[in-house]
């Protein structure tokens, strides 16, 4: 088995990411670690593997056959404020609707009463009187 090691800086350049990307790797474990003292490696070998391995995933995410979906990793403060805003946006929605309902509502209330006096007879004489004197 080949035990050469290289440094996280060399493993992020061959897989072209940063090396907070290896770290991330390490961290879900689709890379694992050899730890000498204090400092920490990856197996070569296995640095090429995964390369291999994403450039196959790549070109199978470009059309290639499989289904792929997307993963977003999120803190628990971050998901809980996402949450949050989203209550807020649900709240403010159902008050808009709310509003848009009374104003609706309210101007059609305002409507049936000026039809309801446009009806009497005196406005209607009124009316009459005030429109021949525009119209001559």
């Amino acid at each position: 088995m080949d035990k050469e090691l290289v440094s996280i800086k060399v493993a992020a350049k061959a897989l072209e990411v940063s090396e907070k990307t290896i770290l991330r790797y390490l961290k879900t474990g689709r890379l694992s670690t050899v730890k000498e003292g204090r400092r920490t490696y990856l197996l070569s070998n296995e640095v090429r593997t995964f390369k291999q391995t994403r450039k196959t995933e790549k070109g199978q995410s470009k059309g290639q056959g499989t289904d792929t979906k997307d993963t977003v990793s999120l803190t628990r403060v971050e998901y809980e404020k996402l949450l949050t805003e989203l209550g807020e946006l649900r709240e403010r929605n159902r008050l808009l609707l709310e509003y848009r309902l009374t104003k609706d509502s309210e101007i059609n209330e305002l409507k049936q009463k000026l039809e309801a006096v446009e009806r009497t007879p005196v406005l209607q004489g009124i009316a009459k009187k005030l429109f021949s004197r525009f119209v001559k």
